[in-house]
């Protein structure tokens, strides 16, 4: 976002200075979470916990108001919006949301946190399908497999899952007039993707080395322009793919850096709980991204928790067995954090690639064991 304020500057384009600034200023808001809280897994935890609980309660509105019958509960092809102003804002936080429950469903033992796991799990995949959102299904599919890989792995039955839940998926795409239905809507009129490759194609057509500036490819158009444009409605809108809005926006070094960017936060030192939920979340998010531009959204409710949860996942990615530790040492005894930082700092990263980390004479087991005794 910053090199792509300054290419806006260096192409005299001052119409959304305003919006870059306001976006670098949330996303610098979330800085000292990152550096300074984010430090713990437990307490990245309590804080995914916590988003997700605000989530689940609006979802469970939403879904309230789309039962009683509030007409404004509902969108564009009777589509449930709920408490937002689009479905397709409604379907990916429900896609997180679903994603997030059955992660829980995996580790949970205590019945009051079951209780929630199934009810984030429920209230997520009912809304996904009444939003009509075909992107935020998509996005739930994956994250939902990735998150309940590790445990079915390890049950040995992990492949078997995916292949059945594939089979039973096509059998419902073949049978199922209503699935049919939902993979196929148009709303106006064009082909399985609404349009969006026609508007995919112009995009490719545009992309530069450098960019045209971001946002030059979501222009304001008022509604007397849309009802002018004969229903083409899909020629109007935001690129509808992350991905080409960056390299048309930023250009092909703009790309560059956020595929880096989006590998770095992926990259794992240790996998600490909740690292495995975050990544299902991401993964999920990127792939909604696909069909979607919303990541750099201005206002949006799904940029604000897809920046959330993708910060999480770099905070939790960079835990390492001894920064953790002394994390808790300096909160539960200074006598063990001054042991622990009487080692060099080669001694240290020694210490932290083994399977158990020195602390005095004493051997003291890895953080992720801790992780894992706490997480259950």
């Amino acid at each position: 976002v910053g090199y792509a304020l300054i290419l806006n500057i260096v192409l005299n384009d001052w119409r959304y200075i305003a919006r870059i600034g306001l976006f670098l200023f949330v996303l610098f808001a979330l800085v000292p979470s990152y550096l300074f809280r984010w430090r713990n897994s437990e307490v990245i935890s309590q804080d995914l916990r916590s988003t997700f609980q605000v989530l689940t309660l609006l979802v469970a509105i939403s879904l309230t108001l789309g039962t009683i019958g509030d007409p404004e509960a509902f969108g564009y092809n009777d589509r449930l919006q709920g408490v937002w102003a689009n479905p397709n804002y409604l379907g990916p936080i429900c896609a997180l949301t679903a994603i997030y429950g059955v992660s829980k469903l995996w580790f949970q033992s205590a019945q009051l946190a079951r209780i929630f796991a199934w009810t984030t799990t429920l209230t997520g995949v009912a809304g996904v399908v009444w939003s009509g959102s075909r992107g935020s299904a998509a996005a739930a599919a994956v994250g939902i497999v990735v998150v309940s890989f590790p445990a079915l792995k390890h049950q040995g039955r992990a492949w078997k899952i995916v292949l059945g839940l594939t089979a039973i998926f096509a059998v419902g795409i073949a049978f199922s007039g209503y699935v049919r239905s939902f993979l196929s809507r148009s709303q106006v009129n064009t082909d399985f993707s609404s349009g969006r490759t026609e508007l995919w194609g112009r995009l490719l057509d545009e992309a530069t080395v450098f960019g045209a500036g971001l946002y030059t490819t979501t222009p304001d158009v008022s509604i007397e322009e849309v009802n002018a444009s004969g229903g083409l409605i899909i020629q109007d809108l935001a690129p509808h793919n992350i991905f080409l809005q960056v390299l048309v926006e930023i250009g092909v070094i703009g790309l560059g850096i956020f595929f880096f960017f989006f590998l770095v936060v992926m990259r794992s030192r240790m996998k600490v709980p909740p690292y495995e939920t975050l990544l299902g979340i991401v993964l999920a998010i990127f792939v909604y991204e696909l069909t979607e531009s919303s990541l750099f959204g201005f206002g949006g409710p799904f940029a604000l928790v897809a920046w959330l949860c993708i910060l999480m996942l770099a905070s939790a990615s960079r835990l390492t067995r001894t920064t953790q530790l002394e994390v808790e040492a300096s909160a539960n005894s200074p006598a063990i954090s001054a042991s622990i930082a009487m080692y060099s700092r080669r001694e240290r990263q020694a210490a932290a690639a083994s399977d158990l980390l020195p602390v005095g004479n004493q051997p003291v087991a890895s953080t992720w064991e801790f992780g894992v005794a706490r997480h259950d």
